[in-house]
């Protein structure tokens, strides 16, 4: 197999992309091509599929924060596959090797061995139409896909340079068309809702305009932590992620607070709990 290079990829599924397709559609195709897959569900994190009569593999190695996924394939192997490549493939579907292992196994074979109805890994015949472009020196395909008699679009960004994948998706005017659904759902909402809202109270004062900068400032300095959490060693990244993920243990603290203000009721040890009360005799 060729050099492995991990790439960078942005990906998004639905009937539309707004502002983002009509820029890819006045851009002028690279490519077209029809595909029939093969994907192998079996519930592990890997992407396991049979395309061009080759078992490929690609692993998700990492999710950056800008939401980016990192795959680097893995696998590229011609059928019958041998008691080694076998290992790897099973492996990759999180599935038990077997004793002994099978050799030169066809993609036949395989599918009868372990993606037969009612075995331990689902085959989902895939067709997909790509159309690929270059946007910012990075590969983007806008592609049709159809799976189980059910079809939905994709669009992707893909490259080696997570730089450049941020860059190119954000001037595909993404950003910009979350912004915009973001103030005309808010516009909606409030249309809506204004008969049974509380009209506003007039300018805000001082504590609520302090209150305002002290959000924005959390905000601001979030940012600047998260910026400086990607340059920090590893154990301390590690370190401040895990208590940051956990909010700060600021519940916990909640909770004490409230359970000295409202503490819980003890239970009578008299009196049954209302589930197994028990009814009077009635006598016989």
């Amino acid at each position: 197999m060729a050099e492995i290079k991990p790439r960078w990829e942005w990906r998004s599924f639905g009937e539309r992309f707004g502002p983002a397709e009509a820029h890819v559609a006045s851009l002028s195709p690279t490519g077209v091509q029809d595909s029939d897959e093969v994907y192998l569900l079996s519930g592990a994190g890997a992407n396991v599929k049979v395309r061009d009569a080759l078992m490929d593999i690609k692993v998700l190695r990492e999710v950056n924060a800008d939401g980016l996924e990192q795959w680097t394939p893995v696998l590229k192997a011609a059928f019958p596959l041998p008691a080694a490549v076998l290992a790897q493939v099973l492996q990759a579907l999180g599935l038990p090797l077997p004793d002994p292992l099978p050799e030169a196994l066809t993609q036949d074979d395989f599918m009868a061995c372990f993606a037969a109805p009612g075995g331990p890994v689902r085959a989902v015949p895939v067709h997909k139409r790509r159309v690929r472009y270059i946007i910012g020196g990075c590969t983007a395909e806008l592609s049709e896909v159809t799976a189980s008699g059910r079809s939905t679009r994709t669009l992707a960004v893909e490259s080696e340079d997570a730089a450049a994948v941020t860059a190119a998706v954000r001037g595909l005017g993404l950003g910009a068309a979350v912004s915009l659904a973001y103030f005309t759902l808010h516009a909606l909402f409030t249309t809506a809702l204004q008969a049974s809202v509380l009209p506003v109270q007039g300018p805000a004062g001082p504590l609520q305009s302090a209150l305002a900068v002290a959000v924005v400032g959390v905000f601001f300095a979030l940012l600047v932590l998260q910026q400086l959490l990607k340059h920090a060693p590893a154990v301390l990244g590690d370190g401040l992620y895990m208590h940051l993920y956990n909010g700060l243990y600021i519940d916990v603290y909640i909770t004490r607070l409230l359970q000295r203000v409202w503490p819980s009721p003890v239970p009578q040890p008299d009196t049954p709990p209302a589930p197994f009360a028990t009814a009077p005799s009635r006598g016989g």
